[in-house]
C-alpha cells in the first residue's frame, strides 16, 4: 500500500465490503469481459479505493487477496473490529489483540475493539437494542484496557493508524466515554451513532 493519509481530505464516502464481495474478488468465474465484479481488484469493473472491511467476517479471504496482489495498491482500507458482530451474530471469534494484529497488517485505519454498551431487550441479538447506563462507564474501562494492550504490541506507526471509537447517545456521554478512553493512544477517534 502506499502512503494515503495524505489523500484522506478527499474521502468522502466510505461503503462497507462484506464477504460476498470479497469472496467474488478471487474467483475467476466471477468476470465479466476480464473485469471482476467486485470493488476491490485492480480489474474491477467498477473500482473503489476507499472501503471499510471487517475481520470477523474477513479474517480468511482478505489476507489472500493481498498475498495475491489482486488489490490495487493506492487503496485506502479502514478496519472495523467486528465487536458489533459478536453481539448481533452471538459469536466471539476473535480476542483484541488478533483483531488489531490483523488490522495493522492489512488495513490503513484499525478502529478499536470496544465494548459496546448495549443490550437486548427481548433476548434477540437482532432487534431491540436499548442502552446498558448501567454498565456504560465499565464498558468504556474496558474498552481503554484493550486499547492500552493493544498499544504495546503496536508495530508500524507510518502505515497504519489506530483510532479510538467514542459510544454514547449525547454529547454528554460522548465526553464521559472520551475522557477516560483519552488515556489511551490513538491517531484518531470515531464518533458512534446514538443507537445500536
Amino acid at each position: 500500500m502506499t502512503d494515503v493519509f495524505d489523500k484522506l481530505d478527499k474521502v468522502n464516502y466510505v461503503p462497507v465490503i462484506g464477504g460476498p464481495f470479497i469472496g467474488y474478488s478471487n474467483n475467476d468465474n466471477f468476470m465479466i469481459n476480464k473485469q471482476r465484479i467486485t470493488p476491490l481488484t485492480k480489474d474491477s469493473i467498477l473500482p473503489c479505493k476507499t472501503y471499510l472491511i471487517n475481520p470477523y467476517h474477513s479474517f480468511n479471504d482478505f489476507p489472500k487477496l493481498v498475498e495475491q496482489n489482486l488489490l490495487r495498491d493506492d487503496r485506502i482500507v479502514f478496519s472495523d473490529s467486528g465487536g458489533l458482530q459478536e453481539i448481533n451474530l452471538g459469536i466471539k471469534k476473535y480476542n483484541h489483540i488478533e483483531v488489531f494484529k490483523w488490522q495493522e497488517k492489512y488495513s490503513n485505519i484499525g478502529f478499536c475493539y470496544d465494548v459496546i454498551p448495549f443490550k437486548s431487550i427481548d433476548g434477540s441479538r437482532f432487534t431491540g437494542w436499548t442502552f446498558d447506563g448501567k454498565n456504560f462507564l465499565n464498558c468504556a474501562q474496558q474498552t481503554l484496557k484493550n486499547m492500552k494492550e493493544v498499544n504495546e504490541i503496536r508495530t508500524e506507526f507510518q502505515k497504519f493508524k489506530f483510532y479510538g471509537i467514542i459510544q454514547g447517545r449525547n454529547i454528554e456521554e460522548y465526553k464521559q466515554w472520551f475522557n477516560i478512553k483519552k488515556e489511551a493512544k490513538s491517531d484518531g477517534y470515531c464518533v458512534k451513532t446514538p443507537n445500536n
